[in-house]
C-alpha cells in the first residue's frame, strides 16, 4: 500500500476554545496525619478579648483580636464564632478571620437576629471597619477612612453609627459606612474636643438620642442632642451651685444611667499612701450632684468602665471578680454568690442580659450565666486555643521533620515520620533559660498586676535558631521571650542524632552559629552570672580556637550581623555599619572581594539574603521590596518584582528558576503564598487546592518542588503536587479506521509542561510540542512531557490501525419492461460487483435507499444512482449513473399507436421510419432516447425520419409543444 504521509497541525491557536487546560495544583496530603498541638487558652490578657454578643435566640457570638485555631477541640481557624445556649460550638455559623478588631468595639443586635459591628476605629491611615452579620456568618464587610481619630462611636436602632471624633464632633455615618448628610449636627460655641481622649465621651440612650460629656475648662459639660443631631439640652454637672470642678480630680468616665442620671467616675491623688483614690459621683438628670463615695473595693482598675444599672446600682468590673456596688449603702457585694469561682488569669468580661441576668466570660475557664442575685444559672466549659506549632524547623537524613511547638511556657521540638506521625524513640530534652534571681522576683514579677504567681514574661522560652549538622545532630539556640523593657536571655545547645545533650557546646546566656569547617561563632551576653560579654569561636570538640582569617576576624566584632556560604565558595557578609545594613563578600580564604560592589540596605528589619539562587544571583530584601542582584553585587535590572514587603519572607528557589514567595505583603500586612516567574513578575499558574486560605497559612518549609509542608490553621499539613494526574492521556477520534480516513489524536494539555508526540517509539520531530496530530499512518502512538518539577511523565500507547477498502462498481444494467405492459411501467435493474463478504448499499441523488442493501437495485425512477460496498468495517462508493427513465405507452400493434395520435411506420423498423402527428403536436419537438435516457441522434426530412448506427433494441420517442408531450416505443431491429 501506498504509504500515506502523516499530517501534523498547530492547534495552540484555538486550543483555549476545544480544550479545558488543566493546571497544576498543589493539593493536600490527605495521608499525612500530623497529629493537634493544641494549646491552652488563646491570651492572658483578657483586655484582648471582647465582650460576648449574646442574640435573641439565646445564641452568642465571640470576637478576639487573635485567631483561635481550635474551639472546643475542634479546629476552627478564625476570630469571630458562634456559640449555642450551652455554650457549644456553632458550625452552622462560619467562623471568620477578620484582622485588625479593636480594644473597644460596639456592637447593634436586631430582633430579628441580624447584627452589625464597628471593629475598629479610625485613625490617620486606619479603615473604620463595619461588618453587618446574618445568620449563617459575616454578610457584609464596609470600611472607610477618616482623617481623624475617632474615640468612640454607637450604633443606633436603625443601623446609622454615631462617632465622635475631637476635630469634627458628632457626625453619623450609614450601615455601610458612607456620611448620612441628614445629620443636623453643629458643634456649639466655645465647645472642644482637644486634649486626651478620655476628656470626651458620648453614648446612646434607649430613645436614640445621643448624651455627650465633655472635661473642659476644669468643668463637666453635658449635651443631649436628639437622634438626627439636633441639640436638645446643655448645662454643666454641678455640685452646690458651682460647676463641678475637676482641678484636683482626673474624671476617667462620663455615662448615663436609663432614667438619664449621670454618673462620672474620678481619681485623685492620696498623698499620704502614694496611691490613687477612686471615687464615683451621681448626678440629676438637669446635672446637680446628688450623692459621692469612694469605691469600696480595693482592686478597682481605672482602666474599666463602669456598667449603670437600670435599679441605681453599679457594677465594678475590677482587675478580677466583678462587684455589684449598692450606691443607696456604698456596700460591694462579688457578683457571684459561688466564691469558687474565680479566674484564673485575668479578670471576668461581663455582659449584662435581659430580666437582670449576666453573662461572665474568662476564655480560660468557659461562661458563666447568672441572676441579678448572684446565683449561678448555667456554667459552660468553652475552650478556645491556639495550635502550639511554631513551625517546621528542619529536614532530617532520614526524612523525618523536626518540628517546634510550644508547651504552655517552653517551646519542645518533636520528629515527626514522613507520613506526619510522631516518632516517639526520640524525646528532644526541653531545658529554659535559666534567669538571675533579681529578675524573677519583686518588682520585676510583672504579671502579678494580672493574678499570674511567677514572672511568667521572663519563663516563657522559645527555640529562637536550629541549625542542621551533617552528623545529624543540630544546633538550638534558645531564647526567653523579650520583655519591653528588659533584655532577652538565650542558652545554646547542641543536640546529637539520638536527642541527647552535648555538654560541651552548653552555654548559658549566648547564641551559637555554625561556621564553614567544623568551626562554630559563639555569642555571649554578660546578663547571666558566671558569663563574660564577648564572641569566640570554638570547634567541634566544643573548645575555642584563634580565628585564622579575616572571615573570622569579622564575625568576631559586634558589627557582624551575619553570613551566607556561596556555591563558589565565597562568603557573603551581612553588617551594621553606622546603623545601615550592608553587603560585603569575601573571597574563599577570607580577604576582601573587591570585584564586589557593596550592597546597602535600610533598617528594616526583613534586610537580609533571603535565597542564592543557581546562577549565583542574590534575592535580598532592601528598602522593603525584593530585589536581586548580580554577582557581582550590582541590581539586576531584570528582575521587577511589585512585593512591599512587610514581614521576613521565607523564599525556594525552584528547578525551573521559579521562585516561591511566603510572607506579608502591603501597609496592611496581609499573608499571601505566590510564586514569582525567573524575572519576578507574577506566575499564575501557581495554584493551591481551593481548600487552602493563605490568610491562615503560619508559616512553610518547602522540602523539595513538589511537596511543601505548611503550619496551617495551627496544624502541620502538607502540600503535594500530583504529578500522577498530569499525566498526559490520549484521546483518539478512534483506533480503528480506514485507509481513506484520517485519525485525531489529541491531548489535554497542562500550562508549564512541554509534550513530545512519538511513533513506534521514535519522536515524530515535526509535532513538536502540539497538542493535537492527525495521522492516516498505522502505529502505537504515545505522548512524552516533560517538566522541570515533575519530571518525565508519558502516556500509554494507542495503536492504530487502518484496514483496506473494497472495491465498488456498477457491474451490470439491464433494462426492463414492466410485466404489466397496459400500466406503462418501465425500469432499469441495477448490478454491482460481487466479492467474499461484501454487503451492498444502493444510492439514489447522495441519499441511501431504504432497504435497498442487495447485490442488486431496479430503479424506476430518474436519478443518480450509485452503490456503497462494505468489507468489515470500510466501505467504498462507486461512480454514480444518472438513468432517465420516461413513463412509456407501450406500443402493442399499429391500431394502439394511433389511438394515442401517434404512428410509427414501420414499427418495428432498420432506422429509417415516418411518424403521424395528431394536430396539437404539428410541428412539435421530436426527441430520441434510449433505455439508459441517453438522447440519440437522427435526421429529419418532413416527416420522416433516419437514425443511423443504432443496436437492436427498443427506443423511447418523446413529442413535446408547449405543455403537450406524448411518447411511444420504437423497436429497431
Amino acid at each position: 500500500m501506498k504509504k500515506t504521509a502523516i499530517l501534523f497541525y498547530l492547534v495552540w491557536g484555538i486550543m483555549t476554545m476545544l480544550y479545558a487546560q488543566k493546571k497544576k495544583i498543589y493539593e493536600l496530603d490527605l495521608n499525612f496525619k500530623s497529629p493537634d498541638f493544641i494549646g491552652e487558652q488563646v491570651l492572658l490578657r483578657t483586655y484582648n478579648l471582647t465582650a460576648p454578643v449574646v442574640l435573641p435566640d439565646g445564641k452568642i457570638i465571640v470576637f478576639n483580636d487573635n485567631r483561635f485555631d481550635y474551639i472546643n477541640e475542634k479546629p476552627a481557624s478564625g476570630n469571630v464564632f458562634r456559640l449555642n445556649r450551652d455554650g457549644s460550638y456553632d458550625e452552622t455559623f462560619q467562623a471568620t478571620l477578620i484582622q485588625q478588631i479593636g480594644l473597644y468595639p460596639v456592637f447593634k443586635v436586631f430582633p430579628d437576629g441580624r447584627l452589625i459591628a464597628v471593629l475598629d476605629k479610625g485613625s490617620s491611615g486606619v479603615m473604620l471597619k463595619i461588618v453587618s452579620f446574618n445568620n449563617k456568618g459575616i454578610d457584609t464587610v464596609y470600611t472607610n477612612q477618616f482623617p481623624y481619630y475617632v474615640d468612640n462611636y454607637a450604633i443606633q436602632s436603625d443601623g446609622k453609627i454615631i462617632l465622635f471624633n475631637w476635630k469634627m464632633g458628632l457626625f453619623r455615618l450609614l450601615s455601610d459606612g458612607t456620611p448620612d448628610n441628614t445629620f443636623l449636627f453643629q458643634k456649639e460655641p466655645g465647645d472642644t474636643y482637644e486634649g486626651e481622649s478620655n476628656n470626651r465621651y458620648a453614648s446612646l440612650a434607649s430613645d436614640d438620642k445621643i448624651q455627650v460629656g465633655i472635661v473642659q475648662d476644669n468643668t463637666v459639660k453635658i449635651r443631649i442632642y436628639g437622634k438626627d443631631g439636633q441639640l436638645e439640652k446643655k448645662f454643666n454637672l454641678r455640685q452646690n451651685g458651682a460647676d463641678f470642678s475637676t482641678v484636683d480630680r482626673q474624671v476617667m468616665q462620663v455615662s448615663f444611667f436609663p432614667d438619664g442620671k449621670i454618673f462620672a467616675k474620678a481619681r485623685t491623688w492620696a498623698y499620704n499612701t502614694n496611691s490613687y483614690v477612686f471615687s464615683y459621683f451621681i448626678f440629676s438628670a438637669d446635672g446637680s450632684l446628688e450623692k459621692s463615695n469612694p469605691f469600696p473595693t480595693a482592686e478597682t482598675d481605672e482602666y474599666s468602665n463602669i456598667i449603670l444599672l437600670a435599679d441605681g446600682n453599679i457594677i465594678e468590673p475590677n482587675r478580677k471578680m466583678p462587684y455589684k456596688i449598692i450606691t443607696s449603702t456604698n456596700e460591694a457585694k462579688p457578683l457571684i454568690k459561688d466564691s469558687a469561682l474565680r479566674p484564673i488569669y485575668g479578670r471576668y468580661i461581663l455582659t449584662p442580659l435581659a430580666n437582670d441576668q449576666f453573662l461572665l466570660s474568662n476564655y480560660v475557664e468557659g461562661l458563666v450565666w447568672i441572676d441579678g442575685s448572684g446565683n449561678v444559672l448555667q456554667k459552660s466549659n468553652v475552650r478556645l486555643a491556639q495550635s502550639k506549632v511554631n513551625g517546621v524547623r528542619a529536614l532530617l537524613k532520614n526524612d523525618q521533620i523536626l518540628v517546634d511547638i510550644q508547651n504552655d511556657f517552653n517551646a519542645d521540638l518533636y520528629r515527626l515520620n514522613k507520613d506526619g506521625s510522631i516518632d516517639s524513640t526520640i524525646v528532644y530534652p526541653s531545658k529554659k533559660p535559666t534567669l538571675p534571681a533579681i529578675y524573677t522576683q519583686g518588682f520585676f514579677d510583672t504579671l502579678q498586676h494580672y493574678g499570674g504567681s511567677s514572672n511568667i514574661a521572663f519563663a516563657y522560652a522559645k527555640n529562637k535558631d536550629v541549625y542542621p549538622l551533617s552528623d545529624g545532630s543540630f544546633i538550638l539556640n534558645r531564647e526567653t521571650e523579650r520583655n519591653g523593657i528588659f533584655e532577652y536571655f538565650s542558652n545554646t545547645y547542641r543536640i546529637r542524632a539520638d536527642g541527647s545533650i552535648d555538654n560541651r557546646f552548653l552555654r548559658d546566656s549566648a547564641a551559637t552559629v555554625p561556621l564553614p569547617n567544623n568551626l562554630f561563632l559563639v555569642k555571649q551576653w554578660n546578663l547571666h552570672p558566671n558569663t563574660e560579654n564577648g564572641r569566640f569561636i570554638i570547634n567541634n570538640e566544643g573548645q575555642r580556637v584563634n580565628p585564622q582569617n579575616i572571615f573570622h576576624q569579622i564575625i568576631l566584632i559586634n558589627s557582624f550581623v551575619s553570613y551566607w556560604q556561596l556555591p563558589d565558595g565565597k562568603i557573603l557578609i551581612l553588617q551594621r555599619l553606622n546603623d545601615k545594613p550592608i553587603f560585603s563578600r569575601l573571597l574563599a580564604d577570607g580577604t576582601l572581594d573587591t570585584s564586589f560592589k557593596h550592597i546597602s540596605t535600610d533598617t528594616d528589619y526583613s534586610s537580609g539574603l533571603k535565597a542564592i539562587q543557581a546562577n549565583n544571583k542574590l534575592l535580598i530584601v532592601t528598602n522593603q521590596k525584593l530585589g536581586r542582584f548580580n554577582h557581582d553585587g550590582l541590581p539586576d535590572r531584570t528582575f521587577k518584582p511589585a512585593l512591599h514587603v512587610s514581614f521576613p519572607l521565607t523564599i525556594h528557589e525552584q528547578k525551573d528558576q521559579k521562585i516561591l514567595v511566603f510572607g506579608r505583603f502591603g501597609d496592611d500586612g496581609h499573608t499571601e503564598f505566590l510564586r514569582l516567574n525567573a524575572d519576578g513578575s507574577l506566575d499564575t499558574t501557581f495554584i493551591l487546592s481551593k481548600e487552602i486560605d493563605p490568610k491562615l497559612i503560619s508559616s512553610i518549609y518547602p522540602v523539595s518542588d513538589q511537596e511543601i509542608l505548611l503550619v496551617y490553621k495551627g496544624r502541620i499539613v502538607r502540600l503535594m503536587l500530583d504529578c500522577a494526574s498530569l499525566q498526559p492521556q490520549i484521546n483518539a477520534s478512534k483506533t480503528q479506521a480506514c485507509a481513506n480516513e484520517s485519525v485525531k489524536l489529541s491531548i489535554e494539555p497542562v500550562q508549564g509542561l512541554n509534550y513530545q508526540w512519538h511513533k513506534d517509539n521514535k519522536e515524530l520531530t515535526s509535532a513538536g510540542s502540539n497538542v493535537s496530530v492527525s495521522t492516516s499512518v498505522a502505529g502505537s502512538y504515545k505522548v512524552v512531557a516533560k517538566d522541570a518539577t515533575c519530571g518525565t511523565l508519558t502516556s500509554e500507547e494507542v495503536k492504530v490501525t487502518f484496514s483496506p477498502l473494497p472495491e465498488a462498481r456498477l457491474a451490470k444494467i439491464t433494462p426492463l419492461v414492466g410485466t404489466n405492459p397496459a400500466a406503462g411501467v418501465f425500469s432499469v435493474i441495477l448490478e454491482a460487483n460481487t466479492g467474499t463478504d461484501l454487503s451492498y448499499q444502493w444510492q439514489k441523488d447522495n441519499e441511501d435507499i431504504k432497504e435497498a442493501t442487495g447485490i442488486s437495485y431496479e430503479a424506476k425512477d430518474s436519478g443518480s444512482y450509485a452503490v456503497k460496498v462494505f468489507n468489515g468495517g470500510c466501505s467504498k462508493r462507486s461512480e454514480a449513473l444518472f438513468i432517465n427513465i420516461t413513463p412509456a405507452v407501450v406500443l402493442g400493434s399499429e391500431q394502439q399507436e394511433s389511438k394515442n395520435g401517434i404512428s410509427v411506420f414501420p414499427n418495428p423498423n432498420n432506422g429509417l421510419f415516418r411518424l403521424g402527428l395528431p394536430t396539437e403536436l404539428t410541428e412539435g419537438k421530436v426527441e430520441l432516447f434510449d433505455v439508459m435516457g441517453r438522447a440519440l441522434p437522427f435526421h429529419q426530412n418532413a416527416d420522416e425520419f433516419q437514425a443511423t448506427h443504432l443496436n437492436k433494441g427498443t427506443y423511447i420517442l418523446r413529442v413535446s409543444k408547449g405543455l403537450k408531450t406524448m411518447t411511444t416505443k420504437v423497436v429497431i431491429e
